[in-house]
């Protein structure tokens, strides 16, 4: 239904301090009580070792007549400058409507003798300010602040302070807490000790294993002690639901069972009388009863009252941290918290004749609740329990955009405890999908100018409920600039989504949505095997399940989170209308998994548009160890016959459609979405670079050129250099080319690319000794890429007419690296290029592949070299082919097929090929006539 805002119900008792019936807002200074038993003095502790940090940590409480006052001790000894930054300002709490602060001693303790920081008339000093007024919480909690004076490194410094506590509405019950310290933490002096009185009756419960606390009593008086630190506590099951969290605390209460909590809270809820007849809020709920008879339309009419036009703003002085605000105050000041709003509703519905009920939660860990003793404490959240046609409907005041089609939602909150004056047990929170989804995305990708190709994008992304009503608020704090990067970084969730300009938000009050609209670039990402073209549409994964391969572990259950419902449609225009584009495996399923979470999507490609609907709705929950063998299953199941879109084997690579698709104006769009981008920014070097990249990737060079020359006034880096560069090796522009390797190597001297392409580009325009000696010296530095390096020195040396050379460095590195399947590869690249040892060469490159795969296509491709060579066409196109169905980009390859495809006699194919091979690098024949192959 909704995402909550916390509510300090009670965290009071989860604090440091408590209060007392005498509250003061000024700290008092007062010796320490009699009944707190002193710790071992900290500098006997720290004669004995000098490394330790936490010398006392020491926590005392005592309940006394539905008072609890907190004493501790904290010596701490500064170890480092960083330690005396943090310990030099002592920062301390409370809440003055509860309770007091007192000051017992505040020492600086060097070399065994002690400073007394309070005798040099230092004292603690109130900020009379609201440190959370930012969270939207005025909490009435005040903050002493002392700087302890003349504190050094290698001191110790001594704090011992009381808090104290009560609160009327408790009704003379109480809470409290302390934290326990747990190894491998260590502490010189450490001790959590508790005491009351038969009369308080005080229930205890510790969590954490092997912390068995010593018990004893004096007279009336009941005791217990715990020593720190615990010992290190088993290893915690990943995905373990809540409960099995163990709070590194003791816990202590004097309420007797759930229903008591009930009973004490139910007064603060009694709605009788709390609209004034013809007042302002009456009004508003006479307007609801007239406009609809239906219980449900008008619960959902009051929600809507209660989220929309009340603000959430915690007010916790003046008793508010258990006392809700009257509703008249309420919608007088259009402010409130949970207890507040959860009133106003409660009122509300009662008017309008709905049954409902306040309930208490956690929002923090309510699966946890049953485990703990009972209190107040055990909450920090109010919401409401309808009850209409037999339904229960959670409404909860501190939402927003709920809508009368989520009233059936029910929140995660996993067990609550209705408020009721008879009193009343927990109640489980059942687990239940929502009903629609909370974010819908529609996008259609215009693929008409080639796959794997960058495509013009239109993207809307529709949000409902909390969500829309958090975006909307947030957004309207923000300038435009602001605005901007926040919308695109909402919609960053979509995967290869880039180049996005002006979104547009609009927010409908009405209907509680939020809309992104938006123009982008989707970034294609087809995978290429057995000679087609595919990518998975959907993409639906799971994960598996956590380890619960330990025996301590075998029988905890898994907890699965929930996620927002989401739906989504992507339309995808197909190029030539889909020619040569099919689906494979289930283009239908629909899946559920334990942990309730839905997998649904369906795929078709008709009149040359591929539709991919998909939701995703995970309501989370939990799975039984004894269940997660048939999760694997299930998990198994989804992955099974996914989805692919793939091309016929005779498909035409991408960029092979590229000219047709620019006579067709089909990367206008394109385009003009990065020209928008670049106006939008244009002292943004990226943005430049964008359109550089998509430009050389639609072969227009000259205008990549000149992007990649404005982003470099703007900023200059390697990469961009070394991009520049390679433009105008591929335009002939070498000298300029050769300028551009030098600046990058200035900016970083030892980078491998930029001195590996300035040498061979050196090697090209005959600049040999520069080449070599730049080469020689990368070599010497060694290095990861040092066999490539050598490898690279090895056709620079084939080009200065040093074929046996090159040959023998490469020798010398195999007998180095005798499992560098590149190694043997570039010596069958040498052998066929010096036309030497040319079966040598054959075996190379058989090797290379035995070696490694990944090296397959280069190795094939030296090999059809060598066939080639030998004057074997046959055998050279069949290499060739299979080199290129392995990787059909490159241009060497393409130009190697054009020549022997001619020497075959097969003037249609070859034609293609040098088509392409000159698309793709235009100095292909210019560099291949060095290696003996001219066309």
């Amino acid at each position: 239904m909704s995402k909550f805002l916390s509510c300090s119900l009670l965290s009071l008792s989860l604090l440091a301090g408590f209060g007392s019936s005498y509250a003061g807002d000024t700290p008092l200074y007062q010796p320490t009580p009699d009944w707190v038993l002193m710790a071992t003095p900290p500098e006997k502790i720290a004669a004995s070792d000098d490394k330790l940090q936490a010398v006392v940590l020491d926590n005392q409480i005592r309940v006394q007549n539905g008072i609890v006052w907190n004493y501790g001790e904290s010596a701490q000894r500064v170890t480092s400058a960083d330690a005396l930054n943090k310990m030099g300002s002592i920062v301390l709490k409370w809440w003055p409507d509860h309770g007091d602060l007192i000051i017992h001693g505040v020492d600086i303790i060097r070399d065994g003798h002690r400073i007394d920081v309070l005798a040099q008339g230092q004292k603690f000093t109130v900020l009379r300010r609201e440190a959370n007024l930012e969270n939207l919480m005025l909490d009435g909690l005040l903050t002493a602040t002392l700087a302890a004076e003349g504190l050094r490194v290698g001191d110790i410094l001594d704090l011992r302070y009381s808090t104290t506590f009560s609160d009327a509405t408790l009704q003379g019950n109480v809470s409290a807490s302390a934290g326990l310290v747990v190894e491998p933490v260590r502490v010189g002096f450490g001790r959590v000790r508790a005491l009351w009185q038969d009369s308080d009756a005080i229930n205890w419960k510790l969590y954490l294993t092997g912390a068995t606390p010593k018990e004893s009593r004096m007279g009336d008086w009941h005791e217990i002690s715990v020593m720190l630190p615990i010992a290190k506590q088993p290893d915690a099951a990943a995905g373990a639901p809540g409960r099995y969290y163990k709070p590194q605390a003791i816990e202590l209460s004097s309420f007797a069972d759930w229903k008591t909590v009930s009973k004490i809270m139910a007064p603060l809820y009694v709605t009788d009388g709390l609209i004034q007849p013809g007042g302002s809020l009456d009004q508003e709920v006479q307007k609801i009863a007239q406009s609809t008879n239906d219980k449900r339309q008008r619960a959902a009419l009051a929600l809507q009252l209660a989220q929309n036009k009340v603000r959430y703003f915690l007010k916790a002085m003046d008793g508010g941290n258990y006392v809700p605000q009257a509703p008249e105050q309420t919608w007088a000041t259009r402010f409130g918290d949970c207890k507040a709003k959860s009133l106003l509703l409660l009122a509300v519905l009662h008017q309008l004749g709905v049954e409902a009920e306040p309930i208490i939660a956690n929002l923090n860990n309510g699966d946890m609740i049953p485990a703990r003793i009972p209190s107040v404490a055990a909450f920090n959240h109010v919401l409401v329990l309808a009850h209409i046609d037999g339904q229960d409907l959670y409404l909860d005041g501190t939402g927003l955009g709920s809508m009368p089609e989520d009233l059936n939602d029910v929140p995660h909150l996993y067990w609550v405890l209705p408020v009721s004056a008879n009193g009343a047990d927990l109640l489980k929170v059942p687990d239940q999908y929502p009903a629609r989804p909370m974010i819908e995305f529609i996008s259609t990708i215009d693929m008409r100018g080639g796959i794997n190709l960058p495509a013009a994008t239109k993207l809307k992304f529709t949000y409902r409920g909390p969500m829309a009503g958090m975006m909307n608020t947030n957004l309207n704090r923000l300038d435009k600039e602001g605005r901007e990067k926040f919308l695109i970084g909402a919609i960053r969730q979509v995967p290869n989504f880039n180049g996005a300009t002006s979104p547009e938000f609009e927010f409908d009050e009405a209907k509680a949505t939020a809309t992104i609209t938006v123009d982008g670039v989707f970034q294609q990402n087809w995978s290429r095997s057995n000679n087609r073209y595919e990518f998975d549409p959907v993409g639906f994964t799971a994960p598996p399940p956590p380890d619960r391969s330990r025996a301590i572990w075998k029988d905890i259950p898994v907890f699965i989170p929930p996620t927002p419902f989401m739906s989504g449609r992507m339309v995808m225009l197909l190029p030539d209308k889909g020619k040569g584009i099919s689906l494979d495996g289930d283009q239908q399923k629909q899946i559920e998994l334990p942990g309730n979470r839905r997998y649904q999507y369906d795929v078709s490609i008709k009149d040359g548009v591929l539709d991919i609907n998909f939701k995703l709705n995970h309501a989370g929950g939990e799975i039984s160890a004894a269940d997660l063998p048939d999760l694997r299953k299930k998990i198994a199941e989804l992955a099974r016959h996914p989805v692919k879109v793939r091309t016929s084997t005779d498909y035409p690579q991408p960029w092979a459609q590229v000219e047709k698709a620019k006579k067709e104006h089909l990367y206008d769009e394109v385009l003009r979405i990065l020209g928008q981008s670049i106006q939008a920014k244009p002292d943004e070097a990226k943005r430049y670079l964008t359109r550089a990249a998509f430009l050389t990737i639609i072969f227009e060079r000259e205008q990549a050129l000149a992007d990649m020359t404005k982003a470099l006034t703007l900023q200059a880096d390697k990469p961009t250099y070394l991009a520049r560069a390679e433009l105008y090796r591929e335009l002939g522009q070498d000298d300029k080319a050769m300028a551009d390797l030098h600046a990058a190597l200035e900016l970083d001297p030892v980078d491998d690319a930029a001195i590996t392409s300035l040498s061979r580009l050196e090697a090209l325009t005959y600049q040999f000794d520069s080449a070599i000696t730049r080469m020689d010296a990368a070599i010497d530095n060694g290095g990861a890429q040092e066999a490539a390096l050598v490898q690279s020195k090895a056709e620079i040396l084939f080009f200065a007419d040093k074929s046996n050379e090159a040959i023998e460095s490469v020798n010398a590195a195999i007998e180095k690296w005798p499992r560098n399947a590149s190694l043997y590869n570039m010596r069958c690249w040498l052998r066929g290029i010096a036309n030497v040892d040319l079966d040598e060469g054959k075996n190379d490159c058989a090797h290379a592949i035995q070696l490694g795969d990944q090296i397959a296509a280069a190795a094939l491709d030296s090999r059809a070299m060598i066939y080639y060579k030998q004057h074997n066409y046959t055998d050279a196109i069949a290499d060739i082919n299979a080199a290129l169905e392995e990787n059909p980009n490159q241009s060497g390859s393409l130009f190697m097929k054009a020549v022997v495809e001619r020497e075959l006699g097969k003037k249609a194919e070859s034609a293609k090929a040098i088509a392409g091979a000159r698309l793709l690098d235009p100095r292909v024949e210019q560099e291949y006539a060095r290696y003996g192959v001219k066309w």
